[in-house]
């Protein structure tokens, strides 16, 4: 089919009226009403998953409002799919079927049945919905929260002029093409912004194929290895060590520095009386972490040997504000990272010291019991403490296999679907077989469209929420998910959105719908058909054999390869961990007799979690804990470093968070 400017238009703009006037054939009964009862229920169930999902990744009361509800609205319209797919294609099979057999008795009327417009519109109100948030809200929201301006006025402004930035970049790359559209397709205004549109779906369809490969491929194979206890412990215990001596310390200097500059500036007003910018100092110091007069004499030290006396305007402040808020989440986050392994091991070593033990209870060394089972009867909870005991030492680990397993299945069919869903005939799709009998029960004729709509999008999303990008962009689990994170990875799973549903339509071979009278067949990419399997078999090859450690071998980037995990050949990484491990439960120990060791995200606040990771050093420090958090001495534990022959990069072990 050819994609012409004018054709593009009107099927963007959902405007392309072709066979609109049969699209469905409803009967005038009473029965709309109860429709729109099962999708409000629906729109209920999916906002209540949603807010589940985010409760568990993010802290309400640290989050600003504005960050909350709009990743909110985007989540809400990334998984509203699950009920509006479906519906789209039932819709389409019934009308197809009553056109075909003339009569409607001998078809399976669905549950809920609506009017052409109406779901269009549902659809519309998604779509853009989702389009515009990422590709303006968001991006304006991430500059947003992280500049340095006292005002919101100011704050709007440098937001604003970061988006500039952007776009007059992509405006220069994009230049050429507005000119071939212009002057060799003689397109007009309309027309350009529906290529636009088309150009932006094209990009995420091409992140849809590379997530899509490799949650086919890393989905089974991390179900694999979470089913083998001790391979966990040893890769936790070797992140253990990389987390330690990269990540952390490295947050915790740059912070260290920047509270240097920002007490020598602070010096610096007082003693000249630049009282103009005393208030907006006064915000950034405020939101400095609280450590001792020793450690700040040091830091001022430091500060005062590179900085000239031209460092003190408004402007360097405002600099200095935002760079201290990226040090602060910088911290947090490497700070939770180090804490969550650290739980994980605890875990894995009651679990494994509980196995075999007469009376048949895991005793958890940090857990705290539950309010409910307290409350129980004593039988009745040594019943549930039994059946814990069961299912995490015995059952769990055949569970994970059945289901890695059942992943592998899935993503064989999934593949084979993608590849031969292009051969006319015979029908090849798998997903086009499950839904061709028009006489099945209404649930079945469900059940066998929403199933490879919900692995497709659990493959997809599964990867984009394990992505990490330089310690910049990572969801954490227990409410320790910073708002740039989020609102990056919200980003993105909007993107996404359109192409699932493309992609799925296509797959299943379902004409008719909705969806194409609002986005076109065959518009988003011309060859879309004959280069998408192409693309996947290559994602799925580069995952499936770990090409990507290949290639960070084979050039040498040793700063990506230093703490790459190989079972057999990172013991003496893995004897670091576990003496780190080790140390750490001494110290949770000793804190949790004295009752002041707190895992609860809810009940520690921002500058406690600073204070706890600053203040965590081998000089002895007082005041803030009573018993400080203090790391062994990294020169002793890791000598020096050794070059490996072999490597083989892992992702690392956050899976199981959602």
């Amino acid at each position: 089919m050819q994609a012409t400017p004018q054709k593009i238009s009107s099927l963007w703009m959902g405007r392309d009226k072709e066979n609109t006037s049969d699209r469905f054939v409803m009967d005038s009964g009473g029965s709309e009403w109860q429709g729109w009862l099962l999708i409000t229920v629906g729109i209920i169930l999916v906002s209540i998953s949603v807010l589940g999902a985010l409760n568990q990744l993010i802290n309400f009361r640290k989050i600003p409002l504005y960050v909350t509800v709009s990743v909110y609205i985007g989540w809400f319209c990334c998984f509203g799919i699950l009920l509006l797919l479906p519906l789209d294609v039932i819709m389409s099979l019934y009308t197809s079927c009553s056109k075909a057999n003339g009569q409607q008795g001998s078809c399976t009327r669905p549950w809920v049945l609506l009017e052409d417009h109406e779901l269009l519109i549902l659809w519309r109100i998604v779509y853009w919905t989702a389009y515009i948030l990422c590709w303006t809200a968001y991006p304006f929201l991430q500059a947003y929260v992280y500049t340095g301006d006292f005002r919101w006025v100011d704050k709007i402004k440098s937001a604003l002029r970061a988006q500039l930035r952007y776009w007059l970049i992509l405006l220069c790359v994009l230049t050429p093409f507005v000119i071939y559209l212009f002057a060799v397709q003689r397109i007009g205004g309309r027309q350009l912004i529906a290529a636009a549109m088309a150009a932006a779906n094209v990009w995420g369809l091409f992140l849809f194929i590379c997530f899509l490969g490799n949650g086919m491929v890393e989905l089974p194979r991390s179900l694999w290895q979470k089913s083998n206890r001790s391979f966990r412990m040893k890769k936790l215990h070797f992140d253990l060590v990389a987390q330690k001596k990269s990540a952390l310390v490295a947050a915790r200097n740059r912070l260290d520095e920047l509270i240097g500059e920002i007490k020598y500036y602070d010096h610096h007003v007082t003693a000249n009386n630049n009282f103009h910018v005393r208030p907006q100092l006064e915000v950034v110091i405020q939101q400095c972490p609280k450590v001792e007069k020793e450690l700040y004499v040091r830091m001022q030290e430091r500060a005062s040997s590179r900085l000239g006396r031209e460092y003190y305007h408004l402007e360097h402040l405002v600099t200095l504000h935002q760079d201290l808020k990226l040090a602060r989440d910088e911290v947090l986050r490497t700070k939770s990272i180090f804490d969550i392994t650290l739980k994980r091991i605890f875990e894995l070593e009651d679990i494994t010291k509980s196995r075999g033990n007469s009376n048949m209870i895991i005793r958890w060394s940090f857990e705290k019991r539950r309010r409910i089972l307290r409350r129980l009867h004593t039988n009745l909870r040594h019943l549930l403490e039994k059946a814990e005991y069961v299912w995490i030492v015995y059952l769990q680990p055949v569970a994970y296999k059945l289901f890695a397993f059942f992943c592998v299945v899935c993503s064989a069919v999934l593949l084979w679907t993608e590849v031969f869903f292009t051969v006319p005939k015979p029908d090849l799709s798998v997903f086009s077989l499950l839904i061709s009998d028009h006489g099945r029960p209404y649930l079945f004729q469900w059940l066998f469209t929403a199933a490879p709509v919900a692995y497709i999008v659990y493959c997809t999303y599964w990867s984009l929420f394990r992505i990490q990008l330089f310690n910049y962009v990572r969801l954490l689990p227990d409410r320790h998910t910073d708002a740039n994170s989020i609102l990056w990875v919200t980003m993105y799973l909007c993107r996404m959105t359109a192409p699932i549903a493309y992609n799925y339509l296509l797959a299943s071979r379902v004409d008719n719908t909705s969806y194409y009278l609002l986005m076109g067949k065959n518009v988003l990419f011309e060859n879309y058909e004959r280069f998408f399997p192409l693309v996947l078999i290559v994602v799925i090859l580069i995952n499936m054999f770990n090409l990507r450690t290949v290639f960070i071998h084979k050039f040498c980037f040793k700063s990506l390869h230093r703490y790459a995990f190989h079972e057999q050949i990172s013991d003496d990484y893995i004897m670091q961990g576990m003496d780190i491990a080790a140390h750490e439960r001494e110290i949770w120990e000793r804190k949790r007799l004295e009752g002041s060791l707190t895992l609860s995200p809810m009940a520690r606040t921002e500058d406690e979690e600073i204070r706890i990771s600053i203040q965590d050093r081998d000089t002895p420090t007082t005041g803030i804990l009573r018993e400080p958090l203090r790391f062994p001495d990294f020169g002793k534990i890791f000598g020096t470093n050794r070059e490996k022959k072999k490597y083989q990069l892992l992702s690392d072990d956050d899976d199981d968070r959602l």
